[in-house]
């Protein structure tokens, strides 16, 4: 694409009106009587591309030059766009990569941050059925020594199903409490089902 246009020359406005500028304007452009040509757009790096007035010749002067530039182009036109649509074909893929690199990157970080997330609950289960563990081994050894104490007193036979009673109670609420209780209750469960 061509464009001419007129070279114009940048003065202080004194606040005359003078190059269609009004009195508020800071400048104004004066017409210097230059004329550029430019050839506009993608084109080949080794071409000229602008041409202007000059002290020793006029832009009419320099036409043939200018002409034979602008067959010359449209002669590179062809390569030039091959060329840059390789460039772009080798950007695309170069940006191909690099996405699908970020992706599987992304991909690790989530099932890292899976893993970590799988091992912390695990962890607190551990902790937590430790817990439970040592609670219901304190309860057991406690009703055990009751046990032990209720055995040393002459008590009546209602007295001893009360004592029985809260002793069947007591190992029942350990043994909820105990994890490895449930993991046997849950296998017998399993094996019933079968």
């Amino acid at each position: 694409m061509f464009s001419v246009r007129e070279l114009t020359k940048r003065l202080e406005n004194k606040g005359t009106e003078k190059y269609g500028a009004y009195k508020w304007d800071n400048f104004v452009y004066q017409p210097t009587g230059s004329l550029v040509l430019k050839l506009e757009g993608d084109l080949p790096e080794k071409f000229q591309k602008k041409w202007a007035d000059g002290k020793t010749q006029k832009l009419e002067e320099i036409l043939g030059k200018v002409v034979a530039t602008v067959l010359a182009v449209a002669q590179n036109l062809p390569d030039h766009r091959e060329k840059r649509a390789e460039e772009q074909g080798t950007r695309d893929e170069e940006h191909r990569r690099w996405e699908l690199h970020w992706q599987e990157q992304e991909r690790l970080r989530f099932q890292e941050s899976m893993r970590r997330a799988r091992e912390e609950a695990r962890q607190k289960k551990l902790e937590t059925e430790a817990e439970h563990w040592h609670r219901a081994t304190l309860l057991r050894s406690y009703i055990a020594k009751r046990e032990e104490y209720f055995d040393t007193l002459t008590l009546s036979s209602e007295e001893k199903a009360q004592v029985s009673e809260w002793i069947n109670w007591a190992t029942h609420y350990a043994d909820s409490l105990d994890p490895a209780a449930q993991t046997l209750r849950h296998l017998k469960w399993d094996e019933q089902t079968q």
